[in-house]
């Protein structure tokens, strides 16, 4: 039945789409000569069409080898013909979601639960653009960040870091479509030499300033200005399909009343609250096309990076009074270098990082 009504619905597109074009160009005298002068010169349009077929063919082989490390048992066969009906989507669909949608739906449905793992495998058939969106923190670590970049061993080449968090961007002004942070991130993106189509990563660390108010209404606030950012981020990005959230550093040693504790703290349990949200399926955060319209990318915890001061976490992780500067909030160049790190560790540890971040010798 499915299958019936798939080919049903692409059926009703074609024939919506020839219906279009014949209301706009009169066939006799726009669209029949042309088709004349194709078929005068039938062995070129042949050559044309076998040299996209074959094209397609090594894409679709390209993405099967890609997923052979999670799938080592798909069938080419699947992979070639889902490549074939991707590429009628991409021409024929109406919006952004298009043939990479097709995809993992399809294959998706040999692999339940690895939609994300599916959605990893398909950006190595692209250029990944891997933003940092944020606040005046998020800005200066990315920034040391960038700089290590330049040494991280492995890197995938086809991967393009960029630093969109800005100063004085709190959640509250990101969280605004039409605030100026979004033409500065436009511009950022295009000075990368990236279209909105090829950003397909984002790093969102964010909190709202001077949010004073009682738990949970500080974190339930922040967590709304949050799904805002990440809706923003949609409609701005049509293939992004990752965000990776992180909350505050430590804020205790706070001279202002900027982000201190407890709300530094608390901020963790907005991006708790949002993640949960879309496991539970709540209106308008679905991912995953096999379980209905798609309307925002998949969100995980980037590196969580508070601890408790001097007196740390499990993992060793401190943070002291000379890791801020003098408001105590943001970060001095120690401070800095120490979320570039974890973050650097996170995405050569972290299981859907590393076959996007690294390079595919690294990945074996």
């Amino acid at each position: 039945m499915k299958r019936k009504l798939s080919i049903a619905l692409r059926l009703v597109i074609s024939i919506v789409l020839l219906v279009l074009l014949f209301r706009e160009h009169n066939f006799f005298t726009e669209i029949a000569p042309r088709l004349g002068a194709l078929l005068e010169n039938w062995p070129w349009v042949l050559a044309g069409l076998f040299s996209a077929f074959l094209g397609l063919m090594a894409c679709a082989t390209r993405w099967y080898v890609i997923l052979r490390g999670y799938a080592p048992h798909m069938p080419w066969r699947v992979m070639a013909r889902t490549e074939l009906i991707a590429a009628f989507f991409n021409v024929s669909s109406i919006g952004v979601i298009g043939g990479d949608a097709y995809k993992i739906m399809s294959v998706t449905r040999r692999l339940p639960g690895q939609a994300p793992q599916v959605g990893v495998s398909l950006m190595l058939d692209h250029v990944t653009g891997f933003v940092a969106v944020g606040m005046s923190n998020t800005m200066m670590e990315f920034d040391v960040f960038l700089e290590q970049g330049d040494e991280i061993p492995q890197l995938n080449p086809a991967v393009v870091l960029v630093n969109g968090a800005e100063m004085h961007k709190a959640s509250q002004f990101v969280a605004d479509p039409n605030d100026d942070y979004w033409t500065t991130l436009d511009e950022r993106v295009a000075a990368a030499g990236l279209s909105d189509a090829q950003v397909q990563i984002v790093w969102l660390k964010e909190a709202r300033a001077s949010n004073n108010l009682p738990f949970p209404l500080d974190a339930l606030v922040l967590k709304n200005d949050l799904r805002d950012i990440i809706e923003n981020l949609s409609a701005r990005f049509p293939n992004l399909k990752i965000v990776y959230l992180s909350s505050r550093t430590y804020g205790g040693y706070a001279t202002t009343d900027l982000s201190p504790e407890p709300h530094a703290y608390q901020s963790a349990f907005a991006v708790k609250w949002l993640i949960e949200d879309q496991i539970e399926g709540k209106v308008g955060l679905n991912f995953d096309p096999n379980q209905g319209t798609v309307y925002m990318p998949w969100l995980s915890w980037g590196p969580y990076l508070w601890a408790d001061g001097v007196a740390g976490d499990p993992n060793g992780i401190i943070w002291e009074q000379s890791d801020f500067s003098y408001d105590g909030t943001h970060p001095s160049p120690s401070g800095r270098a120490k979320v570039a790190g974890q973050l650097h560790h996170f995405l050569r540890t972290d299981v859907t990082a590393v076959p996007w971040f690294l390079s595919s010798e690294a990945v074996q």
